[in-house]
């Protein structure tokens, strides 16, 4: 058995490129994520659930007309609750407070300067 150690420079060079290779797995991971995270893309994905969720819950009504529309007016009824409250609710009297009179100066008779 011979003892043979490696060259180093073959060594160094093998660092070398198992750095560039986990520098551009690196950098490519960076690029997935700015493209995931990009304020264009996140919007661009909750429209698309969102539409995804409309078209399903027009599925939904399609096919259980009933239920839907139950829970449309529970909704709607919740939401306007405090308007509906108001309508049921009585009218209080609108009062003025009394305000104290101002004297009324009465003047005698002009010709009478006694």
């Amino acid at each position: 058995m011979t003892d043979r150690k490696p060259d180093p420079a073959t060594a160094i060079a093998a660092a070398e490129r198992r750095a560039a290779a986990a520098k551009q797995r690196l950098t490519d991971d960076l690029h997935r994520l700015q493209a995931k995270l990009a304020p264009r893309a996140i919007a661009r994905n909750v429209a698309h659930a969102a539409a995804d969720k409309g078209q399903e819950a027009a599925r939904a009504a399609k096919h259980n007309p009933l239920p839907v529309a139950g829970a449309v007016a529970a909704t709607g009824l919740f939401l306007l609750r405090h308007r509906i409250a108001a309508l049921f609710r009585r009218k209080k009297k609108l009062t003025v407070p009394a305000q104290a009179k101002a004297p009324v100066h009465t003047h005698s008779d002009p010709g009478d300067l006694t």
